[in-house]
């Protein structure tokens, strides 16, 4: 289990490497993972075996979205361009949150990352979510069906004070991703 999380780590970084990464101040929000004695990676990945639907009353959004090796993009106005997923573990209107496998990851070309549990309410629309991004910053998603494999939406950082130097805004596209989650952000 640790050679495969360390040769999908070295994969990612391999991704991460041919962009290029510049050189300005790093920002980092950390919220529940392992270190919170949880896995992101494990979690993400049992999240939904098939690709979310739009039935008649409320969409289903579950399992893994993500951007990393596919076209998916985050592209943000403070952070620019980054590569991220999202996980969600669905029952009816609940997004059930991190105890039940529901995270995301987030990461940017200039090293800014944020990551952690993700709970919300789907509507018929779509859904609005919160993800932990380090007490007491949180990150707000609105998102929606794209086409019949991507879920687009915006997301910004709410409740972070100035001395946490984290201030995420942007958007998201997302494709299905029926292999599962996995890390992206090395060590946390």
């Amino acid at each position: 289990m640790k050679l495969a999380k360390t040769l999908a780590i070295v994969a990612c970084a391999g991704l991460l490497s041919v962009g290029a990464i510049g050189s300005a101040p790093r920002a980092y929000a950390g919220g529940y993972g392992p270190a919170a004695g949880d896995s992101a990676g494990v979690g993400a990945s049992k999240a939904g075996p098939s690709v979310g639907t739009v039935p008649d009353s409320v969409p289903d959004f579950e399992g893994c979205w993500a951007g990393i090796n596919s076209y998916g993009y985050l592209e943000d106005d403070n952070y620019g361009p980054g590569i991220g997923w999202i996980g969600i573990d669905q029952r009816g209107k609940t997004i059930l949150g991190p105890k039940n496998h529901s995270y995301f990851e987030f990461y940017w070309e200039d090293g800014a990352n944020a990551y952690g549990g993700v709970k919300g309410k789907v509507t018929k629309h779509g859904f609005v979510a919160t993800g932990e991004a380090g007490l007491p910053c949180e990150i707000k998603f609105i998102g929606q069906f794209g086409t019949d494999d991507d879920i687009f939406g915006t997301y910004k950082t709410i409740h972070c004070s100035k001395k946490h130097e984290f201030d995420a805004i942007g958007t998201f596209d997302l494709p299905y991703n029926p292999d599962g989650c996995v890390d992206i952000i090395p060590m946390h």
